[in-house]
């Protein structure tokens, strides 16, 4: 039944491949009865797995359970095609098709699985590029609202010290008036710990009116000298810019006459003598 002219096979090509046939058709993968709506190659591509071996293949005869036998058909068969023409084994692939001629004569294609090393333990592992990402799991927590102070934006413009230490003067009056009951306190406890507090917090007060003064004074001066220039400049004259090396010497020379004034002149050099020495000190004994 199974014949070259009812499955449109020519005598030329599979004359000698008769008897291979008939050992297949023995115990075939499948029926001929199978075949009849099919294509032939599909039958031949089943029953005889030899016709997809190279010669690449030859480490793997157990994957398809191939005897000394199937070698020895193996190269039979290949004598058989090699005796063929090109313009008879174009006709068979055409009929076949490329692709069944390729699975059929040369085998398919492995493609070799790539596995991805990282060249460091610590770097990030590498995902081919070939796998589609994953969607991000959507979540359904809300953002957190950022809280704004209206006062401190953009909208409310910039910070001026000298117009804030005028709106908020009465301030210092209030850190004056406490400043007052703090010394009645001071005199007036008998108890050490709550003495030793009160004066703890007094010195803090102190030293923060004092800073704040400083600060105060340093920006009348600043103010001073930039309406200085800008009088100049007016007069037509080119105003004086002095340098931050003069500016730190005027600063150390108006610090030393207010010491000096206040009596506290000495304590200060004593004091900056003693951080002077401790500093040499200290990378003295580093070096």
């Amino acid at each position: 039944d199974f014949s070259p002219q009812r499955h449109s096979f020519n005598d030329i090509r599979f004359k000698n491949l008769w008897p291979y046939l008939a050992d297949a058709l023995k115990k075939p993968r499948i029926s001929l009865n199978d075949t009849y709506h099919l294509d032939p190659t599909i039958f031949l591509k089943v029953n005889f797995p030899i016709l997809k071996m190279t010669t690449r293949d030859t480490q793997q005869y157990g994957e398809y359970n191939m005897s000394d036998e199937d070698c020895a058909d193996k190269t039979e068969i290949r004598k058989e095609l090699s005796s063929l023409s090109f313009e008879e084994l174009q006709k068979l692939k055409e009929e076949m098709g490329t692709k069944l001629y390729n699975e059929a004569f040369y085998g398919k294609t492995r493609h070799r699985r790539k596995d991805f090393h990282r060249e460091n333990k610590n770097r990030p592992r590498e995902i081919s590029s070939k796998k589609p990402a994953q969607e991000l799991e959507s979540s359904d927590i809300e953002p957190t609202k950022l809280r704004v102070d209206p006062r401190f934006g953009g909208l409310s413009g910039s910070f001026k010290c000298h117009s804030f230490a005028r709106n908020y003067a009465f301030l210092s009056e209030i850190e004056k008036r406490e400043l007052n009951d703090l010394k009645k306190k001071i005199k007036s406890a008998s108890d050490p710990e709550t003495k030793k507090e009160l004066t703890r917090l007094l010195d803090s007060v102190q030293n923060k009116l004092s800073a704040q003064q400083k600060k105060r004074q340093e920006e009348m001066n600043h103010i001073k000298e930039r309406q200085e220039q800008v009088n100049t400049l007016l007069a037509g004259k080119q105003p004086f810019f002095k340098k931050k090396s003069e500016q730190t010497k005027e600063h150390l020379v108006n610090k030393y006459s207010e010491l000096k004034k206040s009596g506290k002149l000495e304590n200060y050099i004593r004091k900056k003598r003693k951080r002077l020495a401790s500093k040499q000190k200290k990378k003295f004994l580093t070096q």
